[in-house]
Parts: C-alpha cells; sequence; structure tokens
C-alpha cells in the first residue's frame, strides 16, 4: 500500500515538472517572438518605485499603460532603473499589441533550463520503468 501512494506522488511529480516546463518554452518562446519581431513602442510609465538603490528581495511592481491597456511588470533590478522616476519607456511589443516586454527580460537560457527539466523528468520515468521490468 506504502509503494503506490510513493509511486501516485512520483508520478504527479514528474507530471507537474513537464508542465512547468511546458510553461517555461512557451512563455520564453512569445517573448523570443516579440524580440525578433523588433517593434519597440513608447509606453506611458504610471508608477514605479521611486528609488533602485534598495529594492529587496522581492522586486516591487511597475504599472505600464499601452495602447489603453495597464501591464503590471515586475521590476528588478535589471529593468528598475528604466522605469524608475520615467514618464515613458520604450518597450517591445507584438503586432497586435496585446503584450508588452521589456529587452532584459527575455532570457534564452530559460529554453534550457526548461529542457534541463524536461528531460530529468523523462529520466525519472524512464528508471521507473526500467525497475518495473
Amino acid at each position: 500500500m506504502k509503494k503506490n501512494w510513493l509511486d501516485i506522488i512520483l508520478f504527479l511529480g514528474v507530471a507537474l515538472m513537464i508542465t512547468v516546463s511546458a510553461v517555461i518554452f512557451i512563455k520564453t518562446y512569445e517573448k523570443k517572438e516579440i524580440i525578433e519581431e523588433g517593434i519597440q513602442v513608447e509606453a506611458e510609465v504610471l508608477e514605479s518605485p521611486n528609488s533602485c538603490d534598495n529594492l529587496g528581495r522581492r522586486p516591487p511592481y511597475s504599472k505600464i499603460k499601452y495602447l489603453n491597456k495597464i501591464f503590471i511588470k515586475k521590476t528588478g533590478n535589471d529593468i528598475c532603473h528604466l522605469v524608475s522616476q520615467q514618464k515613458y519607456v520604450t518597450v517591445y511589443s507584438n503586432k497586435s499589441g496585446d503584450e508588452i516586454i521589456f529587452f532584459e527580460e527575455y532570457n534564452s537560457m530559460q529554453f534550457v533550463y526548461a529542457i534541463g527539466i524536461f528531460l530529468i523528468a523523462i529520466g525519472i520515468i524512464i528508471k521507473k520503468i526500467i525497475e518495473r521490468n
């Protein structure tokens, strides 16, 4: 009975790993497409941190308005200097204008992270299949 519960927990963990890797891969691919389209637009900064000196462990958020839509962006150390005490900021947008990102938000290494998580999940599945036979 105990082994069955462990198998169920292992299966759920592997399913979660595969789901997380798929989400990371898809979101990173979307950011890559927006950057490759190269559509730079000016967006209005509604709210931003007053200072980038002491952001702490939990970075604040900024509100950015583009095409009458308000986007809430996490303002980490790499983005804070772009929005702090600014009225407008240059961002990348897709053709429909329903998504904006900063160039600094795209990190191609996230593809590697997603593939790594996926391969670990597949390795666990293969190991479990080999153990059963």
